[in-house]
């Protein structure tokens, strides 16, 4: 991923090690601690709008942005 052209709105790291971002365009990305970047497939409503929070609760990130909420269940 290039990333001088990300607005990164949003970061959380959890137990193991894993950062999640949340960026301005909507999209997720998980990077694990082995320095691995995933983008995550984007959920249709958060397109284009800010993610603004990211929560790990039971295993699955809860990811609220302008668009509404959503959850990914690595």
């Amino acid at each position: 991923m290039g990333w001088a052209s990300v607005r990164i709105t949003a970061l959380t790291v959890t137990d193991d090690g894993t950062r999640w971002l949340g960026l301005q365009s909507g999209h997720v990305v998980r990077i694990d601690p082995d320095g691995d970047d995933v983008q995550l497939p984007a959920e249709p409503h958060l397109v284009g709008k800010a993610i603004w929070a990211l929560r790990e609760i039971d295993g699955a990130m809860w990811v609220a942005g302008s668009g509404g909420t959503a959850y990914y269940d690595p």
